[in-house]
């Protein structure tokens, strides 16, 4: 005879309560069909108070489907004694497993070990996970270490159980037992109105978004909105870039707008200039609200040492998750953590081919700093009655800053301060499907601008075509300046796949020079956070200079002088030609 909660049934792809419940297999020597949860209860205890010990050899696997060609893999196994003397319940298992994490078609393992020792009052468990090593100590719990009777009463108190037909496992007849949640734990008082979004923003901030970035869904702000931030920074510019990205959407084409709305943020406290590119030149349909910050009890929690899945279940405990992951994936294992949590006391950097399957909860900052990095947040079963599967937040964290290459959040996103993508190139693609809730929220530009112009020596004209860069400046020997070719400018370089550009074709008249730049010319800083301007670098253009090099040469001084004491954050590039 043998008695064991001998299989605990949770993954998502391969077993089998993937979208319904919790199954448990309890085996004995004679399962019978058509019985009641009442019947089952009552053959079990029974059995049970005959048993005074028992060994066995135990073995989970489990095997993980997450989609794209990402799959982790996980086997253990190990020996397990039990024995009852005077009332109490000695227990012993050793377990050694191996996770296999496929990601982006690159294969990483990791090893792990675990001893868990009951003496009828505590549990003391040692881990050990790719060497890093954690021990823990609990009060036992009866129902997790072989109460048959404290078992099925802890279940009907949050679960609702059911028998399900009778299964052989090794050849043995065995009953076998769902599990469905009827409710949750207390959820914080503000989520109610959180879920309604996409993004919430929890405190008064102002959020500074640039392109190209996309929000899908109904967005909650509690303040000031600024889309697009940087650029374009000509203001024609910018108002004709949000304008053709709706005529795109109009005529049938894909949908590149920032947001699609609606956004949710007080009208009072919107620039009048943002305000009217978001609603009269991108069309995204805007609500007025009055601002409401989340209550005194949003705040950062206090995470536990152990978790259970159900009531009267295994106590497990929560993983340390090292200070840097690289080439390296977190993962459930059945065994010692089937939810994937993982804990870091300080920050965490995911360098590349690094993935959490799970939940990762930090009390520093995230960055997700290489390529191929992602967190996949693990489904829980839906509650009794209902087919919804329960998500757990694949992140919580104090900050969190994107600056990845192929980065992807799939699930909630909790961040108590800063979300911030940091600026980088169009192929710095940040992917995240599911939810944000966050203090701060900022989107740096992701994009490469760029200006050609070819030049006819013979005829003197200069053709040139612009992929959402300022445009050339051209000066007369008089001093006048003027931008050419503003009308030709088109979209960044990868922001619509296929795209084509206008050109713009002027003649270069004798005596003109025409002045091409960066943005981190116009937009460098001094210490007060003021830039250095388009109108004041036409200034110095403008100016008398023996040649163009003496010209270069002034505005590059100009632009030190201004910038000061403030180190350079942007780099800067300067090109000058003329006819003589």
């Amino acid at each position: 005879m043998r008695f064991a909660a001998a299989r605990l049934e949770y993954s998502e792809a391969s077993c089998r309560w993937s979208a319904t419940c919790l199954m448990v297999v309890l085996l004995f020597a004679g399962g019978a069909s058509a019985m009641t949860i009442e019947e089952v209860e009552k053959a079990i205890t029974q059995a049970q108070s005959k048993v005074q010990s028992y060994s066995a050899q135990t073995e989970t696997r489990q095997d993980l489907d997450l989609g794209e060609g990402n799959r982790t893999k996980v086997e253990s196994k190990g020996p397990m004694e039990w024995l009852q003397r005077d009332g109490k319940v000695l227990y012993r298992l050793v377990l050694k497993g191996m996770t296999v994490t496929t990601v982006a078609g690159t294969e990483s393992k990791m090893k792990s070990e675990a001893l868990m020792v009951c003496d009828g009052d505590f549990m003391y468990i040692l881990n050990d996970i790719d060497g890093q090593k954690s021990a823990m100590k609990a009060k036992v719990d009866p129902t997790q270490v072989g109460d048959a009777k404290g078992m099925f009463a802890a279940w009907r108190k949050d679960w609702e159980v059911v028998v399900l037909p009778d299964e052989k496992h090794d050849g043995q007849d065995c009953y076998v037992v769902q599990l469905a949640p009827r409710k949750l734990a207390a959820q914080p008082a503000d989520w109610s109105g959180m879920r309604n979004y996409t993004v919430y923003q929890t405190r008064r901030d102002d959020v500074d978004i640039d392109i190209p970035c996309r929000f899908t869904g109904a967005v909650r702000l509690q303040k000031r909105l600024r889309v697009p931030y940087h650029y374009p920074n000509e203001s024609n510019a910018r108002a004709r870039y949000c304008n053709d990205l709706n005529l795109m959407r109009q005529a049938g084409l894909p949908d590149y707008r920032p947001f699609n709305g609606p956004i949710h943020f007080p009208y009072t406290d919107q620039d009048g200039t943002y305000f009217t590119l978001l609603t009269a030149r991108l069309g995204v349909p805007t609500v007025n609200i009055a601002a409401e910050e989340v209550g005194s009890s949003w705040t950062f929690p206090t995470f536990a040492a152990t978790y259970r899945i159900y009531p009267g279940g295994p106590e497990y405990t929560m993983q340390t998750a090292p200070s840097s992951l690289d080439s390296l994936s977190l993962a459930p294992d059945p065994a010692t953590n089937p939810l994937g949590i993982y804990y870091r006391s300080g920050n965490i950097v995911l360098n590349g081919n690094a993935s959490v399957q799970g939940s990762l909860a930090c009390t520093g900052e995230v960055t997700l700093a290489g390529s191929s990095v992602s967190l996949d947040a693990v489904s829980l079963p839906p509650l009794a009655g209902t087919t919804t599967p329960i998500r757990l937040a694949a992140l919580c964290a104090q900050n969190v800053t994107v600056q990845s290459s192929g980065g992807q959040i799939n699930g909630l996103a909790v961040v108590f301060d800063k979300f911030q993508v940091s600026s980088g190139s169009e192929n710095n693609a940040f992917t995240m499907a599911g939810k944000l809730v966050a203090r701060k929220l900022e989107l740096q530009e992701r994009m490469v601008t760029l200006v050609m112009c070819v030049l006819d020596l013979q005829r003197h004209e200069v053709t040139m075509v612009s992929a959402g860069h300022m445009p050339p400046i051209v000066r007369s020997p008089n001093g006048e300046v003027r931008d050419v070719g503003d009308e030709a400018v088109g979209l960044p370089l990868g922001v619509v796949e296929g795209m084509d550009y206008d050109q713009h074709q002027f003649t270069l008249e004798p005596g003109e020079i025409v002045t091409l730049y960066t943005d981190g010319i116009n937009e460098a800083m001094n210490v007060d956070d003021d830039e250095y301007s388009i109108p004041r670098l036409k200034v110095m253009i403008a100016r008398p200079a023996p040649s163009i090099e003496a010209m270069g040469e002034a505005v590059l001084a100009d632009v030190r002088r201004h910038i000061g004491a403030r180190p350079q954050y942007d780099d800067m590039c300067l090109v000058a030609f003329g006819r003589l």
